[in-house]
């Protein structure tokens, strides 16, 4: 399944960051929706979000293709943690996830 985001996800990013995801096209990865850590303060969010989990390194190069600025702020501020991480468990960077609620999605 598709989504494509239809307006400005809540979250802490900074919202010209947040902005940048508007009209982007992403294919859903099937599972659950769980609790959620920001990426800044990796805070636990205190209620499970009702969205879409997407597959955090293959969406954060397609908002590449948007906005490199806004791609190079998601890796330097949410990736880089498991980057750094990943040397000990390579996969690990590759099952690291963002949930977009589904009032900020439409399927396509």
């Amino acid at each position: 399944m598709q989504i494509k985001i239809i307006s400005t996800p809540d979250g802490e990013a900074p919202l010209w960051v947040r902005e940048q995801w508007i009209g982007v096209e992403l294919s859903v990865v099937p599972g659950e929706s769980y609790f959620q850590r920001g990426v800044v303060t990796e805070k636990q969010i205190s209620k499970a979000i009702d969205g879409y989990r997407v597959k955090a390194v293959i969406a954060i190069n397609i908002l590449s293709h948007k906005s490199k600025d806004a791609a190079k702020w998601w890796i330097e501020n949410y990736l880089s943690k498991y980057m750094l991480s990943s040397e000990q468990q390579p996969d690990m960077i590759l099952d690291t996830f963002l949930v977009f609620e589904k009032e900020v999605c439409k399927i396509v």
